[in-house]
């Protein structure tokens, strides 16, 4: 038996937003929040490298362009072969509801990601298409 796919949540994704979403799509995946594991403000280099090799997927806000010194996280994911899914700024400001939401709305297709190359990158991103707008997942080639 597979193990079931796991997603990490990082501290720019509140721990209440990560169990909502985890009730809602279902128990078959492992669902796990930095902070369970890492104290809280653990440098992004310290904590990625330990993740690598456990077939998470990192759920994040953080986008590294505001990041102060460092490595910034999605070079370090791709880096260390960690897939990741990054919440674009327009997602990234909204209440955990409307985060909820548009992830679970999205989880048909986040769901699929194990099978995806490791370190592969993607963004959930307001889009306008046809004159109808709605958030989309985006896979962002290196």
């Amino acid at each position: 038996m597979n193990a079931p796919p796991r997603f990490l949540f990082d501290e720019c994704v509140g721990k209440p937003l990560m169990l909502a979403l985890e009730r809602e799509v279902g128990s078959q995946f492992e669902f796990v929040h930095l902070c369970d594991y890492f104290r809280a403000g653990i440098p992004d280099n310290e904590w990625i490298p330990q993740a690598a090799g456990g077939n998470w997927i990192v759920v994040t806000g953080d986008s590294g362009k505001h990041s102060g010194k460092g490595k910034k996280l999605p070079d370090l994911c791709r880096n260390h072969s960690i897939t990741h899914i990054i919440l674009g700024p327009k997602l990234h400001h909204q209440s955990g509801m409307t985060k909820r939401i548009v992830i679970a709305d999205l989880w048909p297709l986040i769901e699929t990601l194990p099978g995806e190359p490791a370190g592969s990158r993607y963004r959930i991103v307001l889009r306008t298409v046809a004159g109808v707008s709605g958030y989309r997942l985006v896979h962002e080639v290196a």
